[in-house]
């Protein structure tokens, strides 16, 4: 549908084309405003608070999943990279509203136009969770909070592959002998 194209920035990234936790936040808030779910904003922030309704997107923290992706050895060092799988816990808050909006978002997050938008942004979608109540009392009034956290995972890659060798050389009985490689 419209609104699913290639509309985050890539301003979240780092050198290397690498995701950050707060480009994922970002992107998901710039899709958010372009299909007119927003106001969406990331927080915590010192900014004050939109006046009505809004969407707060902040994360839980990242885990590495499972153990680094070596990089196979190459003939010139570090040309190949060393990935790790992490995995962000992205929690979206509706704000000021009865959780109508974050459910269709949540709805939206599933279908495969999102997770095709999502992929060109550097990031997938792994779970999603279901919408909880965080109404909160601020002294004599209340604060109106819906949300749900779901998981976005992403690559680091860190260049520190090996040389592969070509040749190797062994002694046998004091003598030494030069051995080819099989490189194929």
């Amino acid at each position: 549908g419209p609104g699913f194209g290639d509309t985050g920035s890539r301003e979240g990234r780092i050198a290397g084309g690498r995701m950050t936790i707060d480009g994922i936040k970002k992107a998901v808030c710039t899709w958010l405003n372009s299909n007119g779910f927003g106001p969406a904003m990331v927080t915590p922030t010192s900014a004050p608070a939109p006046e009505g309704k809004y969407i707060a997107v902040r994360d839980l923290g990242v885990e590495q999943f499972g153990r680094h992706i070596k990089a196979r050895p190459g003939n010139v060092e570090n040309e190949n990279n060393a990935s790790f799988m992490q995995v962000a816990d992205i929690v979206m808050t509706e704000v000021e509203g009865e959780g109508d909006t974050l459910r269709e978002i949540r709805n939206r997050m599933q279908l495969p136009a999102f997770r095709t938008w999502a992929e060109g942004q550097g990031f997938t979608i792994w779970d999603i969770g279901s919408i909880m109540n965080n109404d909160t009392a601020d002294g004599e009034f209340w604060i109106r909070q819906k949300s749900f956290t779901f998981q976005a995972q992403f690559v680091d890659e860190v260049a520190s592959s090996a040389v592969r060798a070509l040749a190797a050389g062994v002694e046998i009985n004091d003598e030494p002998v030069e051995v080819e490689i099989n490189i194929n």
